[in-house]
């Protein structure tokens, strides 16, 4: 959880009803600044994160997704939820680990992009990691550059101290979402 938001309340009012929220924390994903920790139990980890990322880049859905790929200490554990948030253009852009944009977006891939996560977090250094895997598209092309990348990440999720602007949805069951975000402290919607 994003400590700057401890203890605020926000409310998101459309023409019917208002939807709030104490500490931003109702939904299992109201976080949407992506996050390598996936099932939120604040760790990092191949058998876990890793493989939720792949699982959902391969287009495992459901329970499929999840399943023995939760932490025991998990706290985002609703396997749609999991799908919904990796789904979002930060998680694209914080996954895109070989940065090999189509179109001008980044678009993970679980052959390239999920293989180069999790075999990060299985301690693969050097050549090992990116061994056969690069796309040509990619413009991180070397082993350093590659893990320098995914440990940006991976500090980022284990240390979230500063974590600038973050964009955050907050749903309401299977509704639509209602996007807030927050610059320097300020949230507008």
């Amino acid at each position: 959880m994003n400590p700057n938001f401890n203890n605020k309340f926000l409310c998101v009012c459309a023409t019917i009803a208002c939807f709030c929220a104490l500490s931003l924390q109702t939904t299992a994903q109201a976080e949407l600044a992506c996050s390598a920790d996936i099932d939120g139990d604040g760790q990092v980890t191949a058998l876990t994160d890793g493989l939720l990322n792949i699982r959902y880049l391969l287009g495992l859905r459901g329970k499929a997704l999840t399943r023995n790929a939760l932490g025991q200490n998990a706290t985002q554990t609703n396997p749609h939820q999991i799908a919904a948030y990796l789904s979002s253009k930060e998680c694209n852009k914080l996954f895109d680990i070989d940065n090999s944009m189509t179109n001008g977006d980044n678009h993970p891939d679980a052959l390239s992009d999920g293989l180069l996560f999790i075999r990060f977090l299985f301690g693969l250094r050097d050549q090992s990691l990116i061994n056969g895997i690069l796309q040509n598209g990619a413009t991180i092309r070397s082993s350093e550059a590659t893990s320098a990348s995914i440990t940006k990440i991976v500090e980022q999720a284990q240390n979230p101290t500063d974590p600038g602007n973050t964009i955050m949805e907050l749903c309401v069951d299977d509704n639509p979402c209602f996007e807030t975000i927050e610059i320097n402290g300020e949230i507008s919607t």
